[in-house]
């Protein structure tokens, strides 16, 4: 995420000549958020799963 802000902000320092390049960033931009997106999600899910097998594992031990 900061290497996409510097590129902006130099990009925008030459906006004439390098416009075409926050095209890129947007680009970026998206699959980092894709990206963090999947990852919490994983992480949740993992969790979730976890906390369910712990509070059903006295009810499988064998009597």
């Amino acid at each position: 995420m900061l290497a996409l802000v510097l590129s902006q902000i130099l990009i925008f320092t030459s906006w004439q000549d390098a416009k075409f390049g926050t095209i890129a960033n947007v680009i970026f931009l998206v699959g980092a958020i894709i990206g963090f997106g999947t990852a919490r999600f994983s992480n949740l899910y993992e969790n979730e799963v976890k906390t369910g097998l712990n509070e059903l594992l006295p009810f499988l031990k064998p009597c």
